[in-house]
């Protein structure tokens, strides 16, 4: 039970992250429990100086900074998610979309006043790239779509429109610790026709890293709503607009994987680089 816990903290700690204890529970690293004997563990971890608390936050030992960092991070979150849930309502208008989350530092509260906001969406099959044009359409038309080249200021509180999948694409193809926490982090604003639970179903392999993660469902709208898709006229639409947009990406992109049903655009890939340290850290912490 130490080791699992530790390990969990290491894990949190390459993103600069402090626990409290039910947060340990959840996310406890590949060990199958209950809260209170995650508590007694953390309580022997405290005698023998393995970690540090406080003000209700776990941190591995001498790094009890980050929890000043991480409550200064909520207000900020806070006030971020506030604008993520208002703007994503004006997604409903384009039918194709099944359900709109937030992915990245404001899934987890720990964004600060310089982070951008990054969108989960799951589409509708076969309507992926119209779904992405319509969303940056809007988010354009709000000036609220981060671009390639802004700064870092003009970024905050922008919105990346960084991963999309198609229904039908569910199942992530990476089967590891950071894409567990990827997959179980993302917190949904609204969806149609229970996306959601489709998500996790076809995620379950998740839960064999994070056995403790209980579904904790944000979603302001359970739409049932169904939209024929087989019009021929926007099926052409929807190929002509991949291959304008792919066309384009081809000479512009950063994006880590791309294809006709999913789309992950991130300026870098952070699996192999959070992994690697997760190991380097375990050595260090766990002799």
């Amino acid at each position: 039970m130490e080791k699992a816990i530790l390990q969990t903290l290491i894990y949190a700690d390459i993103f600069d992250y402090p626990l409290k204890a039910w947060e340990i529970h959840k996310w406890l690293l590949k060990k199958k429990c209950n809260l209170t004997d995650v508590e007694h563990a953390l309580s022997r971890l405290l005698h023998k100086k393995k970690i540090s608390q406080k003000k209700g936050f776990y941190v591995l030992r001498n790094r009890t900074k980050l929890i000043d960092f991480r409550i200064n991070k909520k207000n900020a979150s806070e006030e971020y998610l506030r604008s993520a849930k208002l703007i994503s309502r004006l997604f409903k208008l384009i039918p194709w979309i099944k359900l709109v989350g937030i992915s990245g530092d404001l899934s987890m509260e720990n964004a600060t006043h310089e982070s951008d906001i990054d969108l989960f969406v799951i589409t509708q099959k076969r309507r992926l790239w119209l779904s992405r044009l319509s969303v940056l359409f809007i988010l354009s038309i709000l000036e609220k779509r981060r671009r390639k080249n802004d700064s870092a200021k003009r970024a905050a509180g922008k919105f990346c429109l960084n991963l999309l999948v198609e229904e039908n694409q569910l199942e992530q193809s990476r089967k590891d610790l950071y894409t567990a926490h990827e997959v179980l982090q993302m917190k949904p604003l609204w969806e149609r026709n229970k996306a959601y639970t489709a998500f996790l179903q076809q995620n379950e392999w998740a839960f064999e890293y994070l056995p403790n993660w209980l579904t904790g469902i944000l979603t302001d709208s359970k739409d049932n709503y169904s939209f024929n898709q087989g019009s021929r006229i926007i099926s052409w639409v929807e190929s002509f607009v991949r291959f304008m947009q792919l066309r384009y990406m081809g000479y512009t992109h950063t994006a880590e994987r791309i294809s006709s049903v999913a789309v992950y655009f991130h300026p870098e890939d952070m699996q192999p680089k959070v992994l690697t340290e997760f190991q380097k850290r375990s050595k260090k912490y766990l002799k």
